[in-house]
């Protein structure tokens, strides 16, 4: 595995800023999460987007409105972009979203200022794809929320694609033996 760039998460900063996560996960407006981010996921997900404050963020895959509601509170001055092919199942709905039930590529980012803003995936697709997706499209900041091992999940994940191409690397090794 290699390092690319600076590592901008300070271990005594990230044990700082949990008193404020706890005293914010207990103010969350929905209470049963379940099928969506639990406290450890939304605890890095907030911190994230707290350190890069972005001046928009997408989301792809809102399931009840928990990860709006929450970066909501990590950036309150960006500009949210909700995405979710049912937003039938939300129960946090917040005003200040613009919220689209399309697909993250079928959206016009044309106005968004690429460089600064967050895409975060939590709507169980190809994340290699989805990768490729938001880099041609210019976004450079970019969450997984999921990510299955091999043999996990319902959706090719960054673990799965990362430990395909160590074993392909190996077998390709072990061949020229």
């Amino acid at each position: 595995v290699v390092e690319i760039g600076e590592n901008p998460f300070d271990r005594g900063r990230m044990i700082e800023a949990l008193d404020e996560y706890a005293a914010l996960h207990e103010s969350r407006p929905v209470k049963d999460n379940s099928g969506g981010m639990r406290a450890p996921h939304m605890f890095a997900a907030w911190y994230t987007a707290k350190l890069l404050a972005p001046e928009v963020i997408i989301e792809s895959g809102i399931w009840k409105g928990q990860s709006t509601w929450l970066f909501e509170q990590a950036c309150p001055s960006a500009e949210i972009h909700s995405i979710d092919l049912n937003l039938d199942k939300r129960e946090f709905v917040s005003e200040r979203v613009n919220y689209h039930e399309e697909d993250f590529t079928e959206v016009d980012w044309s106005g968004v200022d690429r460089s600064r803003a967050l895409c975060f995936f939590d709507d169980h697709q190809n994340a290699y794809s989805r990768l490729q997706q938001a880099q041609w499209l210019g976004f450079k900041d970019i969450i997984f929320e999921d990510n299955p091992p091999p043999g996990g999940g319902d959706f090719y994940s960054m673990k799965i694609a990362f430990f395909s191409s160590v074993q392909m690397v190996s077998v390709t090794m072990n061949a020229w033996k």
